[in-house]
């Protein structure tokens, strides 16, 4: 092949032909850098050497990032659906609070997300308990009772009880990440589910909702701690028990998956 004398021939990835003072940057001529010839021919001035490693770098993060976000929106909706399930399927007690096993989602969100994910499936948990009221995702006698009286301390009481239940349960999670065996952090964050679902709820009911008829009557002038434990003493230990062991199990069993670390 003939070329110009003022041009010669380069092999790097392909074949390119390149002027010798662009690639010597002599002086006086009118491209003030040089080039380096690699996988990407790029001058240095104004563009520092390793920018298209960077740039690299920062989509494969961000594809990364994008995959995450689409694997924890997809457990969510999962998550979701199962608790519209176990809404409409809760037991119901003579005492008007009825069995439910709701907060098993939210403690293996709380697992497989942390904090975030404690907090979003918390907010679900509270937001199916108050359409309960109105006989949406199930029925909960107590809460339509309460919510004929006083609908908006009602929907505090139901939605902060589950979100503040959700926000604890994923701190917990987060910080038993390193410092505990996992069966021993599914088994914690499933019991501390139960238990401060039990707690959050019967303590805001009565503080918020003390005046409703119901609620007067079932206190009857007992102390707190005996109302708690004569309404949910059968249904907490029945809930403590059941989300202990389900959540351990699940969640072991999507750790073996490898579906469990979804953190952001």
């Amino acid at each position: 092949m003939r070329l110009r004398r003022d041009y010669r021939l380069h092999f790097a990835d392909h074949m390119t032909i390149i002027p010798p003072v662009i690639r010597e940057g002599r002086a006086g001529s009118h491209c003030p850098g040089r080039i380096t010839v690699g996988r990407t021919a790029q001058y240095t001035q104004g563009i520092p050497e390793r920018e298209p490693e960077r740039r690299y770098e920062t989509m494969t993060k961000t594809r990364q990032s994008n995959k995450q976000l689409l694997k924890r929106l997809a457990l969510y909706a999962v998550l979701t659906g199962i608790m519209i399930v176990l809404g409409v399927v809760n037991i119901p007690m003579p005492t008007g609070l009825n069995i439910t096993f709701n907060m098993i989602p939210v403690a293996i969100a709380a697992i497989a997300v942390g904090l975030e994910g404690g907090a979003v499936m918390g907010a679900v948990f509270g937001l199916i308990s108050y359409f309960q009221c109105f006989h949406v995702c199930g029925f909960s006698a107590l809460g339509e009772a309460c919510a004929l009286v006083a609908p908006f301390l009602t929907f505090l009481q139901r939605f902060f009880s589950r979100f503040i239940m959700g926000l604890s349960v994923g701190l917990v999670s987060h910080l038993l990440k390193r410092k505990a065996h996992d069966q021993v952090r599914f088994a914690v964050v499933g019991f501390l589910a139960a238990f401060l679902n039990t707690l959050f709820f019967m303590g805001l009911l009565v503080l918020l909702l003390g005046d409703v008829a119901d609620v007067q009557q079932a206190v009857a002038g007992r102390s707190f701690f005996v109302y708690v434990v004569a309404s949910v003493g059968i249904n907490g230990l029945v809930e403590m028990a059941v989300s202990t062991v389900l959540t351990g199990a699940i969640c072991t069993a999507l750790k073996k998956a490898r579906l469990l670390n979804m953190a952001a």
